[in-house]
């Protein structure tokens, strides 16, 4: 009996793992996974819609945040520029793409990034980048209901991140 369509779906993703590059091609992700190249664009395909991957213009495929990653503070850390598409979730989710952008230039600049219920009424993200020897790796942050007071939420999520030290790419 074959591996099971979870299973393939689960060695698409995990064709991300391991320290190499963010983005692949349909045909890395093919390689990496050892699916038929029909296969792996049919479920790649799926996972694009899903949101668990997402498409850039290079035509590359990079794991995708699901909520959406322009809603959210862990996004906006994340995100090297704005998605083609910019879904509203709230009347205050930004999704023009220019304001985004210069959102996402600051969160670069200051090293934190703050989303009052963008994603999610009630609720503000915060969250500040994890860095590596090549640059950010991962997002750090909380969950806070809206009203409190953000000035020791951010310097607390800004310390953590600061703290982690993310493993070192294993040679290969």
């Amino acid at each position: 009996m074959g591996e099971s369509v979870a299973g393939r779906l689960f060695s698409v993703l995990d064709a991300f793992e391991g320290g190499g590059p963010a983005a692949l091609r349909l045909t890395d992700i093919a390689a990496r996974t050892g699916l038929p190249a029909p296969t792996a664009l049919r479920l790649v395909r799926e996972l694009v819609a899903w949101g668990g991957l997402e498409r850039g213009a290079d035509g590359r495929y990079r794991l995708g945040l699901r909520p959406p990653a322009h809603a959210t503070a862990y996004g906006k850390v994340l995100l090297a520029g704005p998605p083609e598409e910019l879904p509203r979730h709230t009347r205050h989710t930004v999704v023009s793409p220019g304001l985004l952008a210069g959102q996402l230039a600051r969160v670069r600049e200051a090293g934190l990034a703050v989303c009052a219920e963008e994603f999610r009424l009630g609720e503000v993200s915060v969250a500040a980048p994890v860095r590596g020897p090549s640059g950010t790796v991962a997002a750090l942050g909380v969950t806070v209901p809206t009203g409190v007071p953000l000035e020791r939420v951010a310097a607390a999520v800004r310390e953590a991140a600061l703290r982690v030290r993310p493993p070192e790419p294993s040679p290969a």
